[in-house]
């Protein structure tokens, strides 16, 4: 059930009118021009700005604004910084990359809440607690923090250390660059010393002889040995084996989960069960 009263329609600006009152007029359900909030996070529905998150800022002066600094030592000034200001922003920030100016202003925040907000209150306490250091680097909250389209490129550089490929006719999986021998293996960082120039946008059917079997002196060339022996020994691809199938190598079913993806994002070695695709009788590839 939809509840009309906790309802609003958002257009595009594209949307002409005739259209968008059509619509409002069936559904019986106001439009809006700003969706504001779903569990405390804006809803983006224009450009990024740092006004977006404005209200970020706006709590952590709330905060600060009720402790008086000068009264406390600055052991407890960083124990407070940890445990208080630096969460403030982390749940947004679990869904959202923050613009870079706002996690600009948090650190500025921060390190004037520390350091004290003046050059020499600043010098005495890098001098007291620095001594052999020289000073002290801040860690900034994020340089990881921009808009839609960077967050999908940097989520991309997770998601291809697992992604693998599971070949059928061989014509959309890279010989080189894809991992499809195995969800570990890349091809490319096996080539032989004195194996001939590549080009690594060759598929893997290209290494196919006329007969629709591997070409075995043409990989033996590239690769050594024991690698060679895994690319022979794998089914080949079929003319008739449909497209090529993406899957989630860190998965025995092949399917994505936050768990695994987190473990490739901290930097951890992939847990892999390794998916296996093995031909069944009706030639589909079927998790191993």
């Amino acid at each position: 059930m939809v509840s009309k009263d906790k309802s609003v329609v958002y257009f595009s600006g594209n949307t002409n009118r005739t259209t968008s009152g059509d619509i409002i007029r069936i559904l019986e359900i106001p439009a809006t021009q700003d969706l504001g909030r779903y569990l405390g996070v804006p809803v983006l529905h224009t450009r990024v700005t740092r006004e977006t998150y404005r209200y970020i800022l706006d709590r952590l002066d709330k905060k600060l604004a009720g402790w008086r600094a000068d009264s406390m030592s600055f052991e407890g000034r960083v124990t407070l910084a940890t445990s208080l200001l630096n969460t403030l922003p982390t749940y947004t920030m679990q869904t959202t990359l923050l613009p870079r100016s706002i996690c600009d202003q948090i650190d500025m925040r921060i390190r004037r809440f520390i350091w004290g907000s003046t050059a020499d209150k600043r010098k005495v306490l890098q001098a007291k607690y620095f001594k052999t250091a020289g000073g002290v680097t801040t860690a900034k909250l994020a340089n990881r923090c921009s808009n839609l389209w960077r967050g999908i490129k940097r989520a991309w550089l997770i998601m291809s250390e697992g992604m693998a490929m599971s070949v059928k006719d061989g014509r959309s999986t890279s010989f080189w660059t894809d991992r499809w021998i195995d969800p570990t293996v890349i091809l490319l960082d096996h080539v032989r010393v004195h194996a001939p120039e590549i080009d690594p946008t060759l598929p893997v059917a290209a290494f196919l002889d006329e007969n629709g079997k591997w070409d075995e002196a043409l990989i033996n060339s590239f690769l050594p040995m024991e690698v060679a022996v895994q690319v022979i020994g794998s089914h080949p691809p079929r003319v008739d084996g449909g497209e090529d199938v993406a899957y989630w190598g860190p998965e025995a079913n092949g399917r994505f989960r936050i768990k695994s993806a987190s473990v490739i994002a901290c930097g951890r070695p992939m847990l892999l069960r390794c998916w296996i695709g093995r031909k069944s009788g009706d030639g589909e590839a079927q998790p191993g």
